[in-house]
């Protein structure tokens, strides 16, 4: 059978992705805009869904023929889970991949990188020597050396940081 895809992600990056849905069915990108993704919807059997396009009764009103949402995020705000779940629609999201998402470092490693451009200035700092003012009096910021740094609730951010 050759499904009909839609998919409102950013693909670039995701070439074997995209060579899978293609082996199922027609792919069709279309930009997380909710109107041109409406445009695609009516014959459409499965949506990857972006978190920027609210997937609620309206818009399933425009897909008759939808049975999978998925997405590649935890949340789930985007999308009304009773009304998917009254019109039987399976839907798919990575929050218990916990193997996938441990592997997913960059938030708790971006924590650290605010942490340290927070404490040295980094931002207002890069901003004077940039108008080529270099106040280094204005920008001292504290060191980390013999300091002790609380972690507030060990989740998997949390544990990753940790």
């Amino acid at each position: 059978m050759n499904y009909k895809i839609i998919c409102s992600l950013d693909m670039a990056g995701a070439t074997e992705g995209v060579a899978l849905m293609k082996q199922v069915g027609s792919l069709v990108l279309v930009p997380p805009v909710r109107q041109r993704v409406l445009e695609y919807l009516e014959d459409c059997d499965a949506y990857m869904a972006h978190a920027g396009v609210m997937v609620d009764r309206d818009f399933l009103s425009h897909a008759r023929n939808l049975k999978v949402v998925g997405s590649p995020s935890t949340g789930t705000d985007h999308m009304d889970l009773v009304a998917l779940k009254e019109r039987g629609i399976e839907v798919f999201h990575i929050a218990n991949e916990l193997k996938l998402l441990n592997s997913f470092t960059a938030t708790a490693e971006h924590a650290f990188g605010l942490m340290f451009a927070v404490s040295r200035n980094l931002v207002p700092s890069v901003l004077s020597a940039k108008q080529g003012l270099w106040k280094r009096d204005q920008f001292v910021g504290m060191q980390f050396s013999k300091k002790t740094l609380g972690i507030l609730g060990l989740g998997r951010l949390g544990k990753i940081a940790a």
